[in-house]
């Protein structure tokens, strides 16, 4: 049975493709970055000028960097080295015309660039690609989220066992263990199901087998352009930061996507048919295969192995399978969450003021854009380790904890730093917005109604209801409110929607007649004038205490 999914980006995701792209591979035009197709640009220029005159020049070019970049990029500006197809028109087809005449083209023309990025500023470096389809489309691989749906029920089947015997996972004597290795043995503890004489792992007894998930691709009522390009620094939990500042090609926030999630069923059942009392079967060979394939299923979905056997309940298993792997992704997403916010509560202790501004962003980023929530999950690059690896699970095991810090302070803690084991560990990637200010990365809601791209409102989870009187949980304007730099959730209407930016007026005491500049909506015919919606500050004026630009959050419900 294939169930359909959707997932919406609450922050910008990368899932790599494993390339970079030299910064002349781009053509940066007012806030989009074009990524050239180099062979239809070189084609083009061929019919202008003769192809037997570009082969030549294209000669005259290919010496010319031979001879001047002896030295390693990074000692020079690399706009010295004259690399990018611009530079050859200018200087060695001598024809200045000619090079305005490809600039337009490859703006207007789908023809000559391959698809383009948001980006506030021309790439100077490497950008680390994005994966996409063929014909250079945004979508999610299924792979990538099979990796978390395995990680989720690790963690939620870890939890849940009363005496886990972590000790045996542990090689003793001097061998060490490195946490991916130990991450290995936990999964081969419980979704592996061994064979006789084995001697490596195969594939083919692995309980994850049974399920597939699809490749996610855009919703084509949300297929506006979705990438962008932005920086990332490496935060350290002692308030600084270190600018890495890789250029990353992202999905943007709030892209909806669409995929599947199936359930091999009829492969499970066959195996369950042939389970001998021994918990296992035996091969053609006479040898046990799937050994601990009933112990293992019931403990990785909560289901007991007799109701495989049961005919007409196929549907009714399959849908608490996939129930059973939606709330692990739920819990997991929970507690990396709370983890990012207790380091940010840490990070926040630090005493300077530009960091604390904006580390108070992502405070608030993270207990009001991302909390109410419940479905959500982190994916891609920058993840970090606690999103995947089950090393939260393991630290909330009160009775494996000496075990534990005996690991971490091994294998784990490095340097000699002394990082207490709940701090660990201590730094989070965190994309750089076109302000300058922090977003962390990977964070997708999850459903299995259909997500819509405006959609802003969340149910909340079922273990926190409160009731409440409608009448009291009503937003009343104007509300009071300090206002400075990166203050979010701040309430706006809309008074213009006609161009980019839009006019919002500010429903905050004391900013009522005042109009602003709001940026953040693609299609701006969802904000009719009138509309209220959530704001944050992303530009302020700290001398003349002023706003001068605001970002859309979420409309009002």
């Amino acid at each position: 049975m294939a169930v359909s999914f959707w997932l919406k980006t609450i922050t910008p995701i990368h899932i790599g493709s494993g390339k970079e792209i030299a910064p002349e591979e781009y053509f940066y035009h007012n806030g989009k970055s074009f990524r050239i197709d180099l062979e239809q640009c070189f084609k083009f220029l061929g019919e202008k000028v003769g192809f037997q005159t570009l082969k030549d020049r294209l000669q005259d070019w290919s010496e010319y960097i031979i001879q001047n970049t002896q030295m390693t990029l990074e000692t020079r500006a690399r706009e010295k080295y004259q690399l990018s197809i611009f530079d050859f028109v200018t200087n060695f087809l001598k024809d200045s015309s000619l090079k305005k005449v490809l600039e337009s083209e490859i703006i207007n023309n789908e023809r000559f660039h391959l698809y383009f990025l948001e980006s506030p500023e021309k790439p100077r470096t490497n950008v680390i690609e994005i994966a996409k389809l063929p014909d250079n489309s945004a979508y999610i691989p299924g792979s990538s989220i099979k990796g978390v749906i395995r990680t989720a029920l690790l963690f939620i089947s870890i939890l849940e066992q009363p005496n886990f015997n972590f000790n045996r996972f542990i090689p003793q004597g001097s061998e060490k263990i490195k946490p991916k290795e130990l991450d290995d043995r936990l999964y081969e503890e419980f979704f592996y199901c061994r064979f006789e004489d084995q001697r490596h792992f195969d594939a083919k007894y692995d309980l994850l087998k049974f399920i597939g998930v699809r490749d996610c691709y855009i919703v084509e009522s949300n297929a506006s352009n979705p990438f962008e390009l932005m920086k990332v620094d490496l935060f350290l939990r002692n308030g600084k930061t270190q600018p890495q500042t890789p250029t990353v090609e992202l999905i943007k926030e709030n892209v909806v996507f669409k995929g599947e999630i199936f359930v091999d069923l009829k492969a499970m059942k066959q195996i369950a048919k042939m389970l001998r009392p021994d918990d296992s079967i035996i091969d053609e060979r006479g040898k046990k295969v799937w050994i601990g394939f009933g112990r293992k299923f019931q403990r990785l979905f909560q289901i007991d192995i007799q109701s495989l056997l049961d005919d007409g309940k196929e549907e009714e298993i399959e849908g608490r399978i996939i129930e059973r792997i939606f709330i692990a992704l739920s819990l997991f997403a929970k507690a990396v969450h709370n983890s990012d916010l207790s380091w940010l509560e840490d990070f926040s202790k630090s005493k300077k003021p530009d960091t604390s501004v904006l580390i108070n962003g992502l405070k608030s980023f993270y207990q009001n854009r991302l909390n109410p929530i419940p479905n959500k999950f982190k994916i891609g690059w920058a993840s970090g380790f606690t999103a995947t690896t089950v090393f939260l699970a393991l630290l909330n095991k009160p009775d494996i904890q000496n075990d534990l810090k005996e690991i971490y302070k091994k294998y784990i803690h490095r340097r000699g730093k002394n990082i207490p084991m709940e701090q660990f560990p201590i730094s989070r990637r965190m994309a750089m917005d076109n302000n300058l200010q922090p977003l962390p990365l990977g964070w997708v809601e999850f459903s299995l109604s259909e997500l819509i791209k405006t959609q802003e409102t969340h149910p909340t989870e079922p273990s926190e209801e409160v009731e409440t009187n409608p009448e009291e949980t009503k937003p009343q304007f104007p509300i009071e409110m300090k206002i400075f730099k990166g203050t979010t959730n701040i309430p706006a209407k809309v008074v213009s929607n006609t161009s980019k930016p839009f006019k919002v007026e500010l429903l905050v005491k004391g900013y009522e007649d005042k109009i602003y500049n709001c940026s953040g909506v693609d299609n701006l015919a969802s904000i009719p004038p009138g509309t209220l919606i959530y704001t944050m500050v992303t530009d302020f004026d700290t001398k003349k205490n002023e706003i001068r630009m605001l970002k859309f959050i979420k409309q009002i419900s």
